[in-house]
């Protein structure tokens, strides 16, 4: 399900579920002049799709919990977590940031196992799995070697997400003071990362994160209509998230 939201009367939360849930795209389309490119990008996807209605069920290990998909709508199933994916075009990529409390331990540990299943046809010879695990080690200086940058900076851009959509939400009801300091705490999460200054790659990447969360600030604060500032910092958030 694709939602697209003309103008700016009206309910951006509402719209934002729905692609969610449906596993489609959110646009906002504040002008109409805007309207046929977003077409034409909706219909690019369309015509490539691979794997229709896809969902990726995730299984954590033994004493593993999924406490969040930063920034994905998700249900619970028992023990296991379903998170829609919608269609996939050829070249697409969609990143999940899962969120785990991984107990105490020594040595090896399978944290979680993932199958991708769609309508259709196999495109590839069948369903793509993967699992993954956890050494444990007291040696900082090994973890910090062992350390994946990149997923680092992906990890930390989506956190930060997550706390510009909750200013939304501080937006929605009228408190401007708790906007600012979600805000503010977005760009925390960015500048205290290791991601930050470990490589041009990723410190490129986190200095456009940072540079998207103050213009962020500044259009919350001169934007005199509320409306046009949430639905377009909202909007923008979400493309972040969804790395469109």
């Amino acid at each position: 399900v694709t939602a697209m939201g003309v103008g700016l009367d009206y309910n951006e939360n509402l719209m934002l579920a729905l692609a969610e849930s449906g596993g489609g795209n959110y646009y906002f389309i504040e002008h109409p002049n805007m309207l046929a490119s977003m077409v034409r990008e909706e219909l690019a996807i369309v015509t490539t799709v691979l794997a229709q209605n896809a969902s990726l069920r995730l299984t954590p290990g033994d004493g593993v919990t999924v406490t969040d998909i930063l920034g994905s709508g998700y249900e619970r199933d028992g023990g296991r977590i379903i998170i829609p994916v919608g269609d996939i075009a050829a070249n697409e990529t969609k990143d999940f940031t899962v969120a785990l409390t991984i107990p105490p331990g020594s040595g090896q540990r399978h944290i979680i196992a993932g199958t991708l299943v769609y309508d259709g046809p196999a495109p590839y010879g069948g369903p793509a799995t993967f699992a993954a695990s956890v050494r444990y080690s007291a040696d900082v200086a090994e973890v910090e070697r062992n350390r994946d940058i990149g997923l680092q900076a992906k990890a930390d851009i989506a956190r930060s997400a997550v706390k510009v959509e909750a200013a939304m939400q501080a937006m929605d009801n009228g408190d401007r003071a708790a906007a600012e300091q979600q805000l503010m705490e977005a760009k925390e999460v960015i500048a205290s990362s290791p991601a930050a200054t470990a490589g041009s790659t990723t410190t490129s990447a986190m200095r456009d994160q940072l540079g998207r969360i103050e213009s962020y600030e500044r259009t919350a604060k001169e934007e005199t209509d509320t409306r046009r500032a949430k639905k377009s910092i909202q909007y923008d958030n979400y493309k972040v998230r969804k790395n469109r």
